[in-house]
């Protein structure tokens, strides 16, 4: 954000935008802050694409159409970092495409998308939310991940 000239230290003063270094020209300490300020953006965009129903449902298409392991592996590490933030929705289209991957050749696959897909179920309502009055009544979407363990479980048995 500095980088674009936004007052990140909210002192209300207009910052210029920050000339771009050529990264050979960088000193240590700059060098570490431009990798730093790299990921963050590069986060940044990752949780744009995840919040979004159709570049999510890009992100899983091109994870089923990839025939490279290492590529595959990288995107069950995005999935795996990031389905906390993913709607109910997009973790359902998630469990699908693990699902498929339970029959892949890798035997290290199989084992990750087995492991997602009970991180997947066991939190499927895990959100970051106030604590529950003890006389309010359950909600009726807390039984979710109930019906699709049981629903997972008959599909692999």
């Amino acid at each position: 954000m500095r980088s674009l000239g936004v007052d990140a230290g909210l002192t209300g003063e207009r910052q210029a935008p920050a000339p771009r270094k050529d990264p050979a020209l960088m000193g240590p300490e700059e060098t570490l802050e431009g990798l730093i300020l790299l990921s963050v953006e590069h986060n940044l965009k990752l949780m744009h694409m995840l919040s979004n129903e159709r570049k999510f449902g890009n992100i899983i298409e091109g994870a089923r159409s990839t025939k490279s392991w290492q590529q595959l592996r990288a995107y069950l590490n995005v999935f795996e970092e990031y389905f906390t933030y993913l709607s109910a929705r997009q973790k359902a289209q998630a469990l699908n495409f693990l699902y498929e991957l339970l029959m892949h050749r890798e035997g290290d696959i199989r084992r990750q998308a087995g492991a997602l897909i009970g991180q997947i179920i066991a939190r499927f309502h895990l959100v970051y939310r106030k604590e529950i009055p003890a006389d309010a009544q359950n909600d009726p979407a807390e039984e979710v991940p109930f019906t699709l363990w049981s629903q997972y479980l008959d599909m692999i048995i």
